[in-house]
């Protein structure tokens, strides 16, 4: 029997119940934000997302942006040009909740 197995055998022996039952366990929600119109990230809707998540026992793990396209003009008016060029993106957020803790 292995000492630090509290079912015994070899790690790799183990069932996935065991397994399960030897850790905490924790459940991911992930929520995604798009850019405002001018390609900006919306800050205020950010920050009401993480707050409630906050809120309901999750903590933010991971974000990362995903680029979805390319917003561009331009405009011309007695003689003078103007551009607008913006990246659109999906600003994604991945929230991480701990549902049941392995009593040690």
């Amino acid at each position: 029997m292995n000492e630090n197995s509290k079912f015994g055998g070899m790690p790799g022996e183990r069932s996935e119940e065991e397994i399960m039952e030897l850790n905490d366990i924790y459940e991911y929600d992930v929520v995604s934000l798009l850019d405002k119109e001018h390609g900006g990230v919306d800050i205020e809707r950010m920050n009401e997302v993480i707050a409630f998540h906050a809120s309901k026992g999750w903590r933010l793990v991971f974000a990362f942006p995903n680029e979805i396209g390319h917003d561009s003009s331009l405009s011309e008016l007695a003689g003078v040009s103007i551009g607008i060029n913006a990246t659109i993106d999906q600003n994604v957020l991945i929230f991480e909740r701990c549902v049941r803790r392995y009593n040690r």
